[in-house]
């Protein structure tokens, strides 16, 4: 506020510590330093608005006279009876977001023209025909004094600062009054009020105060009425967050990898709005994207991604591992030819032969390899006069050439030789 009234301010000091959470999600805010958290110095007087980094009056002058308005910075660790929390001249109220709040006067009784206002730059230009959400939060505490109760409290985007004229405090003139709350205001509560909208131009600039001229505001007297009487709120949590008009959607492709490899994977997003947050599954700790795997078979994976207005979109895909290393088991009987082309007559374990896989990979095949042998036995007997054998014939001479040949239990031949002795 300013010097024209500040002899009938009286002091209560006291301090209460909060936790600064973020009102907006995570969507980056297009109002830097929206809850007046980030400062220069604590204040300790009335007139500290300029101690909010990046915020200003909406005034020709910054100086703390009754030529232009003057908004009040408030923090739980400010000193005074201007700018201390939760108690200070005009009521009593807790920041709804973080530490501090912007108190500002809509109008005195004594100067009913009388308007401050706070502004700042917007980080970006908004983008014409994107959708937006506007958000700010006011109220007017429980009050330590009388006052005045107004309407006309709101916000105004412009492609460039707008001003107080020179070397005047009074109200500042706008033709679009989309972001102005309803009727008088006189909650003792926070109350937060979001306009969604499509930007018809390159928006720069935030200004919030009141812009009901003289003619047009109602004013509604409360408490105890002193000497001068002022319509006083506090703001916090100012945003401005893009909207997403896309859906969001994302996309993985299945891959083809060598046991033993790994492979890179982006995840392909489209639409809702950045900064996006990925979690991949199953049993992956990383919310990077891309990311690298390397699974030792073949697997399926799902990751989830999150935009900054907390919509989600999932996507399943699938890394097909092709094994390299095989072993061709075989048996054969004296002698086998391999895939390589030698003639194998005995039991082996080591010949290796590689191979070219479906999916690219060397295949490397080791052959294990049983040769079960031609098993030859001699048929000894003695008879007399004659003999017949297993061959059918009968025998009425001794003889030693007679030869058989039988399966044995492995599948091979086995040849039987008859040594006969006729008596």
């Amino acid at each position: 506020m300013k010097p024209l009234y500040s002899i009938f301010k009286t002091t209560i000091v006291s301090c209460l510590f909060f936790t600064s959470t973020n009102l907006f999600g995570q969507c980056d805010n297009l109002v830097p330093n929206g809850s007046f958290e980030s400062f220069s110095a604590l204040p300790n007087d009335d007139c500290d608005w300029n101690l909010a980094i990046g915020w200003n009056n909406a005034a020709t002058s910054a100086n703390c006279n009754t030529t232009n308005g003057t908004p009040d910075y408030y923090h739980l660790l400010g000193q005074g009876q201007y700018s201390s929390l939760p108690s200070n001249y005009f009521a009593v109220v807790n920041p709804l977001d973080g530490s501090a709040v912007m108190g500002l006067a809509g109008t005195i009784d004594l100067v009913p023209a009388f308007r401050e206002y706070i502004a700042i730059s917007l980080t970006s230009p908004l983008v014409v025909g994107q959708s937006y959400t506007m958000s700010y939060s006011i109220t007017a505490g429980t009050p330590n004094v009388g006052g005045l109760y107004v309407d006309g409290w709101g916000a105004s985007l412009s492609v460039g600062p707008i001003l107080q004229s020179a070397g005047t405090s009074n109200v500042i003139p706008i033709t679009n009054l989309d972001y102005i709350v309803p009727g008088v205001f006189s909650s003792a509560q926070w109350q937060t009020f979001t306009f969604t909208f499509v930007a018809d131009q390159p928006y720069s600039y935030f200004t919030f105060g009141n812009f009901y001229s003289q003619a047009n505001q109602t004013s509604v007297s409360y408490g105890t009425q002193g000497f001068i009487n002022a319509a006083y709120i506090f703001l916090d949590a100012v945003s401005i967050i893009p909207l997403s008009t896309v859906p969001l959607t994302v996309d993985v492709p299945d891959f083809n990898i060598c046991q033993g490899q790994s492979v890179v994977v982006t995840a392909q997003v489209t639409g809702g709005l950045e900064p996006y947050t990925y979690t991949w599954n199953p049993n992956i700790t990383s919310t990077t994207n891309p990311i690298t795997l390397s699974p030792t078979q073949t697997s399926v994976y799902t990751v989830v991604v999150t935009d900054c207005n907390g919509d989600t979109a999932s996507a399943s895909f699938d890394v097909v591992v092709s094994v390299i290393n095989t072993t061709d088991v075989q048996t054969a009987c004296n002698s086998f030819t391999w895939i390589d082309g030698i003639t194998y007559t005995a039991s082996t374990n080591t010949p290796s032969f590689t191979l070219t896989s479906a999916a690219g990979c060397d295949s490397v095949v080791t052959l294990n390899l049983t040769i079960n042998n031609v098993i030859n036995t001699t048929d000894v007997q003695t008879a007399c006069n004659s003999f017949t054998w297993i061959d059918g014939i009968t025998y009425t001479a001794s003889t030693n050439t007679p030869v058989f040949t039988l399966t044995s239990a492995t599948g091979c031949d086995s040849v039987v030789t008859l040594n006969l002795t006729i008596l």
